[in-house]
């Protein structure tokens, strides 16, 4: 759970961003508020692999890797999806789902890193 409550914090840091988007130096895409909603159903799912993990501790190893190839492939989809509907602004919207993909990631691997050494 722990891992969820860090998620939603990045989740609510990026939704604030769209507050202050007529301070920001760069524009937003329209679609932001629903790249991150989708980055947050992720975290769902992740954070429930990961109390699975806990539960159990021999393959622990494999649900820990598996949620984090699970993001890139869910992200590399989402990137493809776009790509295919041919939306307005790909680039910005790219640049935006590598950013938020990033954030997140840094978070999960923190967390795996940790659990993993104590294994």
């Amino acid at each position: 759970m722990k891992y969820f409550y860090q998620s939603a914090v990045i989740s609510i840091i990026f939704t604030s961003l769209l507050i202050f988007e007529k301070q920001l130096p760069f524009p937003l895409h329209r679609d932001f508020l629903g790249i991150i909603g989708f980055f947050f159903f992720q975290s769902i799912i992740i954070s429930w692999l990961f109390v699975k993990a806990r539960k159990k501790v021999d393959t622990s190893v494999v649900y820990f890797l598996g949620a984090t190839v699970f993001r890139l492939l869910s992200t590399i989809l989402l990137l493809m999806f776009f790509l295919l509907i041919k939306g307005q602004h790909f680039q910005l919207l790219a640049f935006e789902i590598i950013g938020v993909y990033l954030a997140h990631l840094v978070f999960e691997l923190r967390y795996v890193w940790v659990n993993l050494q104590r294994n």
